[in-house]
């Protein structure tokens, strides 16, 4: 088999060989390809992760917790998006979001009313740079617009800091990024 083992994002494009299955092991869980173009979203700390598929056939085999070899299975479409809540097990299927493809294949992140606490995260996972709030006021402040991955923290930052409607300070620290609301 070619067997790959994921923590964090990624984008695959796998070319078929029916000798030799591509598995992309998440911890207990694991996706096999049909020679397909897809992306994954597995870190460990999250509650969530997420298969998008663009073409192909790609199955999901979510551990029952019981064993290395009991899961069960589903299949997805293409276009289509399957997120498993690792604390229930369940798994929900929804349509690819147009943004995705903006993301992976043009490096542009389009968010549309999503809280700065969300976008820290992405923020932390693009740029390596951690966004630490000193208080509750802007953290759950909620922000549309795009940024690209290539993008200057500094000057991302001070974008949304104009955009915030609260007003707040910043100042960055090694690989830190603290914000503090002026009140």
């Amino acid at each position: 088999t070619r067997d790959v083992q994921l923590m964090g994002e990624a984008f695959f494009t796998v070319t078929h060989n029916a000798k030799k299955p591509f598995i992309v092991k998440l911890g207990k869980h694991r996706i096999k390809v049909l020679g397909t173009e897809f992306s994954v979203v597995a870190y460990p700390q999250d509650n969530t992760i997420q298969v998008d598929l663009v073409s192909g056939k790609v199955q999901m085999d979510v551990s029952d917790g019981k064993g290395c070899k009991n899961y069960k299975s589903a299949v997805l479409q293409p276009s289509h998006s399957l997120v498993l809540d690792k604390t229930t097990g369940k798994l929900n299927k929804s349509k690819i979001p147009d943004s995705f493809f903006k993301y992976w294949q043009e490096g542009k992140y389009q968010f549309d009313d999503e809280s700065f606490v969300n976008l820290a995260k992405k923020i932390d996972r693009i740029f390596g740079v951690e966004i630490i709030f000193e208080d509750e006021i802007i953290k759950n402040r909620n922000f549309t617009g795009t940024f690209n991955i290539d993008d200057n923290i500094y000057t991302m930052m001070e974008v949304f800091r104009q955009a915030s409607g609260e007003p707040f300070d910043f100042h960055v620290k090694r690989n830190k990024i603290y914000i503090k609301s002026i009140k």
